[in-house]
């Protein structure tokens, strides 16, 4: 008897009004997630990304060699100055999914003179040469 007093004070109807707006808010993220924007933001974000790994994939080169001959004390390919810009560089291409969830938020840094010369070197002018 004890028992199923107990069980009955359990039933007793809650009062979840003040849930309410979260579950409001958990229904309007789902409606999003379900919808066409929510694709199209994704393959965006997902192009976006893409084309931030390319930028890494292109520079990876430069660092490697920069370190091989910093290790090996051998005439460097690039100065202390374009090798921290060029550090700094790819770190902040690391950073722009972390600080920027929605894809036209994103700001790409900006590119780096070694890079530039790098990519075009027939229009590098003497003095602009890599230091070798």
């Amino acid at each position: 008897m004890l028992l199923s007093k107990v069980i009955k004070s359990r039933r007793k109807t809650r009062n979840y009004t003040r849930y309410q707006p979260i579950l409001d808010d958990f229904e309007k993220q789902k409606e999003f997630a379900l919808s066409p924007v929510a694709d199209n933001e994704q393959k965006r974000y997902q192009r976006l990304v893409a084309q931030r790994d390319k930028h890494l994939d292109e520079t990876d080169w430069m660092v490697m060699r920069e370190n091989e001959r910093r290790i090996m004390k051998t005439n460097r390919f690039l100065s202390d100055k374009d090798f921290f810009e060029l550090l700094t560089y790819r770190d902040d291409l690391r950073k722009l999914p972390q600080y920027y969830t929605h894809s036209n938020d994103w700001v790409w840094p900006k590119v780096p003179q070694c890079v530039i010369r790098a990519r075009n070197p027939e229009r590098v002018k003497p003095e602009q040469a890599p230091v070798v």
